[in-house]
C-alpha cells in the first residue's frame, strides 16, 4: 500500500491548511507533497508534526477551539510555514529540517535556527497559585503566540485566555491589547525561574474577562521541562 500525506487538519470546526479532504499520494500535484510521498520517512515525519499540531491546537484552544483568538492565530502560521516549507520543493534534506523545525516549536520549544526576542519567553509553565497552565510558542513572524487556561478545579474557576504578543521596550510580553477597564490583554514577566503574571490593573481586568468567578491567571507560574 502506498503511503498518503494528510495535507489537511479538521478540529474544532478549523480547517488546518486548505482542503476539506486527506489527499491520495496518487492524487498529489505539489512538487513538496509528491517528494513527502515517495519517502517513508518523510511521510512518517509529516504524520508526526500533524499530531503534534493537533496537541498544540488541543493546548491553546481552550474550551472553545473555534472561537479561541489563539487557534486562529496558530492556523495562520501554519499557513505560513506551509509557503516556506513548499519552497524546498524535492530537497529532502531541505523538507526534514523545515519540519523538524516546526515539530519543535509546536511542542513549545525556540527554534534555535531563528532566533528571536520572544525566544526568553517561550515554553510551558505550571502556575504555583493554583491549577493553571501558561503556555508560549514562537510565531514565524518573531511575536509570540500566549495561551493561560485551567486544567482542573471547581465550577466557575476555569480560566480561558490566548491572543498574540510582543516584546515592548522594557522587555516585557504584551499579549494584545491590555487595558485597565477593557480586559484586552496581558503583561508578562521574565523571573528567574519561569514567569510572572503580575496584580495590576490591566491583568486584573484581563483575569476577570477571562476566567470564572473563582479563578485568576495572577500568579507566579514556573517552567515546566523541555519537551
Amino acid at each position: 500500500m502506498k503511503p498518503r500525506i494528510i495535507i489537511i487538519l479538521l478540529i474544532g470546526g478549523l480547517l488546518l491548511p486548505h482542503h476539506a479532504l486527506a489527499l491520495e499520494c496518487a492524487k498529489a500535484r505539489q512538487q513538496v507533497d509528491v517528494t513527502i510521498c515517495h519517502d517513508s520517512a518523510l511521510a512518517a515525519l509529516n504524520d508526526r508534526l500533524l499530531h503534534t499540531l493537533a496537541e498544540a491546537i488541543r493546548i491553546i484552544g481552550g474550551e472553545d477551539r473555534a472561537q479561541s483568538p489563539g487557534v486562529w492565530a496558530l492556523r495562520n502560521d501554519q499557513n505560513a510555514w506551509l509557503a516556506e516549507r513548499a519552497q524546498c520543493a524535492a530537497d529532502t534534506d531541505c523538507l526534514r529540517a523545515a519540519m523538524e523545525r516546526r515539530i519543535t516549536v509546536l511542542s513549545f520549544n525556540p527554534d534555535k535556527q531563528a532566533p528571536a526576542p520572544s525566544d526568553r519567553f517561550v515554553g510551558a509553565y505550571a502556575g504555583l497559585g493554583g491549577p493553571v497552565n501558561l503556555w508560549v510558542m514562537g510565531l514565524t513572524s518573531g511575536n509570540a503566540l500566549v495561551a493561560v487556561n485551567s486544567v482542573g478545579g471547581r465550577g466557575g474557576s476555569v480560566c480561558d485566555f490566548s491572543g498574540v504578543g510582543k516584546i515592548n521596550r522594557d522587555g516585557r510580553l504584551v499579549v494584545g491589547k491590555p487595558t485597565v477597564k477593557g480586559g484586552g490583554g496581558l503583561f508578562l514577566d521574565l523571573t528567574n525561574n519561569g514567569i510572572r503574571i503580575a496584580d495590576i490593573p490591566e491583568n486584573r481586568s484581563a483575569s476577570a474577562l477571562n476566567c470564572g468567578q473563582h479563578g485568576t491567571v495572577i500568579m507566579e507560574y514556573r517552567r515546566k521541562a523541555r519537551q
